[in-house]
């Protein structure tokens, strides 16, 4: 994985603008959230596929540890909410941010696309896991975390594609878009 573009720098040398950094902040945080969550994710599952009660204290310690954590401690509740936070977070990149950064980089287009493609794909592995995690206890724990691990990989590398091509353009903006 490349590192992305500092914040601040624009990439090229290009001068970027507060509230471009700002944006290049959020979405950065954002994005270090989210792969930290399904790391946790993964990790409780294993833990929990593993039926060894000693497991359940270090189960309870990650969700009280995760980022996105709300009401639901429960490993269900939680990829629900997980999902559906990606769900949204992709929708604001959808409507809002891709459509911003082609209109001062349109020679983004075949990334934008590619990403957008993306959007559908992942969409459609998080609806996997949600349905895989549903069914635990009771079902067997491998789809779950083969669920979770192909997401992961997929969302990984979406992730990296962003971050070298988007954030450098966001860090141009000159508002909150």
């Amino acid at each position: 994985m490349s590192a992305p573009e500092t914040p601040g720098t624009g990439g090229g040398g290009t001068a970027t603008t507060p509230a471009g950094r700002a944006m290049v902040s959020t979405l950065l945080g954002a994005h270090a959230a989210l792969r930290r969550d399904l790391d946790s994710l993964g990790e409780a599952l294993r833990l929990l596929a593993a039926k060894d009660p000693a497991a359940l204290g270090e189960v309870h310690a990650r969700m009280d540890d995760l980022t996105l954590r709300q009401a639901a401690w429960q490993l269900k509740s939680f990829c629900d909410m997980y999902c559906q936070t990606v769900h949204a977070h992709h929708s604001i990149e959808d409507f809002r941010i891709f459509p911003a950064v082609l209109r001062i980089a349109p020679e983004l287009g075949p990334v934008v696309d590619k990403l957008t493609a993306d959007h559908l794909a992942l969409g459609s592995l998080l609806d996997a896991m949600i349905t895989s995690v549903g069914a635990l206890p009771d079902a067997d724990w491998a789809p779950a975390q083969d669920a979770v691990r192909a997401l992961a990989d997929h969302l990984a590398a979406h992730l990296d594609l962003e971050e070298a091509h988007i954030i450098p353009q966001l860090g141009r903006l000159s508002s909150w878009i």
